[in-house]
This record gives structure tokens, sequence and C-alpha cells, in this order.
């Protein structure tokens, strides 16, 4: 053996085949692909629980305002729909265009 050279037999990995057989699976199975049903599955029911939240959250106005709107409103329906069953177009559209259906405006 040249003097000179560096004998690096000590740190060969292949010395022991098992352990280099377990070192290079077990930095396979670290390194797999993962795939979008991986991260489903870690954030699903974190991500649909907060999603219900915000869904229940969001309607809470809606509710309490709803409360308030819906007898004015099933009037208003009310008296559109009497007039349509009377025959008279010209009542109905009038009342439209009076409560703001053209523009949008209540």
């Amino acid at each position: 053996m040249d003097p000179d050279r560096i004998d690096f037999s000590p740190v060969d990995p292949k010395q022991d085949e098992l352990h280099f057989e377990r070192l290079v699976h077990g930095v396979m199975a670290k390194t797999r692909r993962r795939t979008v049903w991986d991260g489903v599955g870690r954030w699903g029911l974190g991500a649909v629980a907060v999603a219900a939240l915000l869904a229940v959250l969001a309607w809470v106005p809606v509710l309490r305002r709803g409360e308030e709107r819906t007898d004015e409103a099933t009037d208003a329906v009310a008296e559109l729909s009497d007039l349509a069953a009377r025959g008279d177009p010209s009542a109905a559209a009038s009342w439209y265009l009076a409560y703001g259906g053209a523009d949008g405006h209540e």
C-alpha cells in the first residue's frame, strides 16, 4: 500500500452489509414521494372543523337579520302573487317597478 494514500476502510459503510441496507431503506422510507392524499390525511380533520366553524359564523348575521325581514318579504311576495293571480299584468309590473325590481334596489 502507498504510504501517501489515506486508508478509508474503517469508515467503509459496506463492511457491515446488513447495517448499510437498513440505513438505505430508512433514508428511502423518509424520502418517499408524498401524495395529495397524505396531506389530506394529516390536515383533513382540522380543515373540515375550521370550515364548519366559518360556515356557522357566516350564517349568524343572516339568521338574525332573517327573523326581522321574513314577514316583510313574505308580505311582498304575497301581494305580488295576488296581483298576478287577478290577471292584471300591468298592475303586477307597476308594483314590481315601484318596489325597485328594475334596478335591484328595495
